[in-house]
C-alpha cells in the first residue's frame, strides 16, 4: 500500500486543496470517485468553517482525518420520521474531534444527525466516502433554534432543530443516484 507522500498525483491534489481551503471560511466537497453504488471525495473546511448539521437516512459514511483537527456534533435520528419541515428534538449527542488518521463511522440512526466544524486557524482535510448502495436518497439540514441550549436540555445533548428537507444532495453537490437515475 502507497503512502500519501508515495502516491504523487494525490499529494499534488491534496495540496492544491489545502491552499483553496486555506484562502475561505467555508466548506467544500472535491470528488475522488464515483459509481452507482458509492461516492468518494475529499471534504474540506476552511479556517473556522462549518458544515450544518445533516443527515445520511440509509447510508453509511467513513470519515478519515488527513490534515488539522475537525469537531464533529453528532445527534441521533429521531425515532419518528423526520418531518419535511418543521421542529424536531435531537438525543444523544457527542462531541468528538477528528485528526490526522482518526476514523469515524455514520452507520444507522445512531449518530447519523451530524456536523463538522474546523475548529482552528489553518484548513483541515478529511477523506469522505459515502455507500448509498444505488438507493435514492433524501437528506435533511437542521438549524438549532437557539430556544433552548444544549447544555440545559440534558447532560446527553438535546438539541431542539428546525428541519428543511434538502433532498438528495448538499449544495454545490451532484445528486447521489442509483443505477436507474432516479
Amino acid at each position: 500500500m502507497l503512502s500519501l507522500q508515495e502516491d504523487e498525483a494525490f499529494y499534488r491534489k491534496l495540496q492544491k486543496l489545502y491552499a483553496r481551503a486555506a484562502s475561505v471560511a467555508e466548506w467544500g466537497w472535491e470528488p475522488l470517485y464515483e459509481d452507482e453504488r458509492m461516492r468518494c471525495g475529499l471534504l474540506w473546511l476552511g479556517p473556522d468553517g462549518a458544515l450544518p448539521l445533516h443527515d445520511h437516512p440509509g447510508m453509511v459514511s467513513v470519515l478519515v482525518g488527513l490534515v488539522g483537527e475537525i469537531e464533529m456534533e453528532r445527534y441521533d435520528a429521531p425515532r419518528a420520521p423526520v418531518p419535511s419541515e418543521g421542529h424536531v428534538l435531537l438525543s444523544g449527542g457527542t462531541r468528538t474531534c477528528l485528526r490526522r488518521d482518526d476514523l469515524s463511522v455514520i452507520d444507522g440512526p445512531r449518530g447519523n444527525i451530524h456536523g463538522l466544524r474546523n475548529t482552528t486557524a489553518h484548513p483541515a482535510v478529511a477523506l469522505d466516502a459515502l455507500w448509498h448502495g444505488g438507493r435514492p436518497v433524501c437528506r435533511h439540514l437542521f438549524f438549532p433554534t437557539g430556544s433552548r441550549s444544549a447544555a440545559r436540555l440534558s447532560a446527553v445533548m438535546l438539541r431542539e432543530c428546525r428541519v428543511r428537507t434538502l433532498g438528495d444532495q448538499l449544495p454545490g453537490l451532484t445528486p447521489l443516484r442509483g443505477p436507474s437515475g432516479g
